[in-house]
């Protein structure tokens, strides 16, 4: 992402059908620190150092029974960096969901799935083949376009919204309603928030995936709050 004081918006894919290619969101998290002899094993790329990843063990429980990981796929950790070099920031979680994940990515911008979304607490649930993205954008101008995406802007019925707190972050919450009416993040759980200059989003196909998403984000807002090394 350009240093220059221009709005950046971040171009993605139009919305997509039973044949989307899963992106799984890098780690570009993991390129800071090393990791406490405690923590997950640590993620080796000839780019990437594991962050410190010291997890309570009542965190770990509710991660594991929502089948969610820290120990991401090559091709995840591959596409982070590359989002790092291109945006300089980190905006995707060190916490993603198991299984199999296929990754593409645009620039400073991720489209995943997961299959392992299709399922929660035993019950199956239509999660769009378990799609999830993840977009960072600057400026006052990138800010609004995420702002509408999350907000549903100009659809008849607009999302559902509610601000949280998550490590100390402010985070707006909104439940999409269904595509076409609610766009690209038609009937996704919606995250987003800013810090330092930059807006985030992290979404998740079907609002019943919310438990997995905010632990997902919480993960990414504790690594982000580290300081450099």
């Amino acid at each position: 992402m350009s240093s220059s004081s221009q709005d950046v918006r971040i171009r993605r894919p139009g919305p997509s059908g039973s044949g989307v290619l899963a992106v799984s969101c890098a780690l570009a998290a993991l390129v800071a620190r090393p990791a406490p002899a405690q923590g997950p094993a640590p993620i080796q790329t000839s780019s990437t150092r594991q962050a410190s990843t010291h997890v309570a063990a009542s965190t770990r429980a509710p991660e594991a029974a929502l089948k969610l990981t820290r120990q991401l796929p090559s091709t995840y950790v591959a596409a982070s960096v590359e989002i790092v070099r291109n945006s300089h920031v980190t905006p995707c979680p060190p916490l993603v969901p198991e299984g199999d994940m296929a990754v593409r990515g645009w620039g400073d911008s991720l489209d995943a799935m997961s299959g392992v979304l299709n399922t929660i607490n035993g019950n199956d649930i239509d999660a769009h083949g378990g799609h999830w993205t993840i977009t960072v954008a600057s400026g006052k101008g990138g800010h609004q376009a995420l702002a509408d995406d999350m907000h549903a802007t100009g659809a008849k019925t607009p999302s559902r919204c509610r601000f949280l707190q998550l490590e100390g972050q402010r985070v707006e919450a909104c439940r999409v309603p269904p595509y076409p009416d609610g766009g690209y993040y038609g009937n996704h759980i919606a995250y987003g928030w800013q810090r330092g200059g930059f807006t985030y989003n992290v979404t998740m196909h079907n609002h019943a995936n919310e438990p997995r998403l905010r632990l997902m984000v919480a993960a990414l807002i504790a690594q982000q709050k580290l300081p450099p090394v």
